[in-house]
């Protein structure tokens, strides 16, 4: 095409442009502006290959000229934490307002900084709701994006993070980077945790879980490496379908300090084929610790059922202590009329002397009836520690 011919298109835009009402200018130059591009691409002579047409944003060393908006963060082994950092010069020619940026993995966190001209570095606020950072023209801003490989859902597969900046910019408003990496774990707990659920503050309790090789490529392992205080733990390896799998058993000594907590046992692993040193491999270990004895939850609340005029609230009481067993000898609500309940307290499994490690507690009641409903149950048991217990019944009416 001739400069002369080019001149012609763009005077014809021009005026088509001042004819058709919305039509802004700078959308007249573009058949000029592509066909620039597409001569310097057919001369080999890319002025800024790591810019697009229209993009407010050159990226500067792109590892892909084709696609410099893409980023190889590698094979990481499980445990690592890694980081790549993609640069972007503001071109646009004004300020741009960097207004959000996040990551569709919770494994991968963007961190943005502002290098001015003056080589100032200014870090961005990737908690604030409005403006993330601003970059004033010809300013190099700087993603950062830290991959915790401990937090990727999806492992010894290739996956591609996808992270999204949203800006103020009239010809980019959308800029999307491409993360590609694949999370390398050879060695995988089966489950993936081990959780203890509720447990005794006097009881503790024993739980395990199956470390397991989902790769061909001969990691082992080698042992216990790091427990933390108030938890044992030991390797037991055993086969399944000739497949070698290394059993983790953990305990949790009493006494135990109530309420939620979680804990992590690290192992030692070798390398490929069973020589050398591998990445230590953690385990998460959770529990709840409650009172020995205890109704669950701990208060009963009256909720209405599914197409029908009855509330119901249901608990159960269980004793954590290992081989313990107990007996629910009488019962008795107070601060409510008993006479408008339905109350049933039945074992599980329990022994020829009807005692049992669990009782089922069900209180059923006419929806509304006497209105709101505020009182509690109260179990009475042949237990010298635990002789009686009290829990709160809460209806709304």
């Amino acid at each position: 095409m001739s400069m002369q011919h080019a001149r012609s298109q763009l005077l014809l835009s021009v005026l088509l442009c001042a004819l058709a009402p919305g039509c802004e200018q700078h959308d007249a130059a573009a058949p000029e502006h592509a066909h620039g591009a597409a001569a310097k691409s057919a001369d080999g002579a890319e002025e800024h290959p790591g810019v697009l047409e229209h993009d407010a944003f050159e990226f500067l060393e792109p590892q892909h000229s084709g696609h410099p908006n893409w980023v190889d963060m590698g094979d990481i082994p499980l445990g690592e934490v890694r980081e790549a950092t993609v640069r972007m010069r503001n071109v646009e020619g004004v300020p741009i307002r960097i207004e959000q940026v996040t990551a569709g993995c919770s494994c991968t966190r963007p961190q943005v900084t502002v290098v001015l001209p003056s080589g100032e570095r200014v870090p961005g606020d990737s908690n604030a709701r409005d403006v993330v950072a601003l970059a004033p023209p010809d300013s190099i801003i700087e993603v950062t994006l830290r991959v915790d490989s401990t937090q990727a859902p999806v492992k010894n597969k290739d996956k591609i993070v996808l992270v999204r900046m949203t800006t103020d910019s009239k010809t980019s408003p959308y800029v999307t980077l491409e993360a590609r990496m694949k999370i390398h774990a050879p060695l995988q707990p089966v489950p993936p945790e081990i959780d203890l659920e509720r447990l005794g503050i006097n009881a503790g309790k024993e739980g395990r879980t199956d470390i397991t090789p989902v790769v061909p490529t001969g990691e082992k392992v080698l042992g216990v490496l790091e427990t933390p205080e108030g938890l044992t733990a030991r390797i037991e390896p055993i086969e399944i379908s000739g497949i070698p799998v290394w059993r983790l058993h953990v305990r949790v000594e009493a006494p135990v300090r109530p309420g939620y907590q979680e804990q992590y046992i690290k192992l030692s692993t070798s390398g490929p084929s069973g020589f050398g040193e591998g990445r230590p491999l953690s385990v998460k270990v959770r529990w709840f610790a409650a009172e020995d004895v205890e109704v669950a939850p701990p208060r009963l609340l009256f909720v209405r059922q599914p197409q029908s005029t009855v509330e119901r609230a249901v608990g159960e009481l269980i004793t954590h202590m290992p081989g313990h067993k107990l007996k629910v000898t009488s019962h008795r609500v107070e601060g409510v009329d008993a006479s408008s309940l339905n109350i049933s307290i039945e074992p599980r499994e329990p022994d020829a002397d009807g005692r049992a490690k669990a009782w089922s507690i069900s209180l059923e009641r006419t929806a509304g009836a006497n209105g709101a409903l505020s009182g509690s149950l109260v179990l009475e048991l042949d237990d010298v520690q635990h002789p009686r217990l009290e829990v709160p019944l809460i209806g709304r009416g």
